[in-house]
Order: structure tokens, then C-alpha cells, then sequence
């Protein structure tokens, strides 16, 4: 015979199963190709093809948080925000799940914001949130401010990756 001992059936203290991320969606955004969508739900990283097929849970560390998500030109990763090195960074994830994840900035404690990637993958920019305006070299790994504040509008790039307009 084995005791059970219930400490309360107070209905406000079960367990409550989330059976919908769609309830819980904070970032979406399309692939630039247009045959892929990239979902954040409650911190998740997914990557879902437009119509049917099948989905790709991106974050495989649920103690890891994703935000602000947007793809490469090539539509073949997905940049996201994630706190897996203890602060805010850039890191790319391929959409199909392959591969690790990789940090893309690593530098001075700041509230990163807003991606835009180069046409030819070699750059990426990013506000912050005292307003400038950085660039990142994708080969190096080398960050640079562009603007000082106000310079946190999106950013557009040329064709050829070597200017962008910013607001």
C-alpha cells in the first residue's frame, strides 16, 4: 500500500498547461524569400514554413530566451536576441535547426535593439537603447558605432551593402 497525501486541491494552485503558443506570439516576422516565417512565443525561437509542413523549435535550451527575431538576406538564418551568454546579444541560428547557434556580438553591456542585416551577409547594424546606431562585422566580429543618438530609426540598406540609411 502506498500513502498519498494531497497538501491542497486549491484549483488556483495546479498546474496550468499551455497548450497554444499562438496565444503567446511576441515576434513574427517573414523570410525575405517568403517560404519561411520566424515565431517567438514565451521566449522560444521557431522557424514555420508558409502553409503546411513542418516546424522547427530553434531554441533547444529552454532556460535560454529569444526576442526581436529577422533573417538573413539569404533567408537561410535567423538573427535573434538571446540572453544564453548572461546578456543580450546577437546570434545566428539556421532555420532548419542544424548546427549550434552563434554569438554574434560580444562587447559592452547595452539594451540591444532592432536588426538589419546586409544584402551580401558581411554586416549587420543594431540600436541601442541610448539611440546609437552600430555596426557589426559578421567576419571579424568587430562592432562600431555608426551615429550617436538620435540615431535608433530602422535602418535600409543599398543593394550593394556599402551604404544604409537610418533615421
Amino acid at each position: 500500500m502506498v500513502s498519498i497525501r494531497l497538501m491542497s486541491d486549491i484549483e488556483q494552485s495546479l498546474t496550468d498547461w499551455e497548450t497554444s503558443h499562438f496565444n503567446w506570439i511576441s515576434d513574427a516576422v517573414f523570410s525575405h524569400d517568403g517560404s519561411t516565417m520566424a515565431l517567438v512565443s514565451r521566449g522560444e525561437l521557431f522557424t514555420a514554413p508558409v502553409g503546411s509542413g513542418r516546424w522547427v523549435h530553434l531554441s533547444r535550451n529552454s532556460a535560454v530566451r529569444y526576442r526581436n527575431a529577422t533573417f538573413t538576406s539569404d533567408s537561410l538564418h535567423v538573427f535573434a536576441l538571446s540572453d544564453a551568454s548572461g546578456e543580450l546579444e546577437w546570434w545566428k541560428v539556421r532555420v532548419d535547426g542544424t548546427g549550434n547557434p552563434e554569438q554574434v556580438t560580444d562587447g559592452p553591456a547595452m539594451l540591444r535593439q532592432d536588426a538589419a542585416p546586409s544584402p551580401d551577409g558581411r554586416f549587420l547594424t543594431h540600436g541601442d537603447r541610448e539611440g546609437r546606431l552600430w555596426l557589426v562585422n559578421l567576419q571579424s566580429g568587430e562592432s562600431k558605432v555608426l551615429a550617436e543618438a538620435p540615431a535608433s530609426g530602422p535602418v535600409a540598406w543599398m543593394a550593394d551593402s556599402k551604404h544604409a540609411v537610418y533615421t
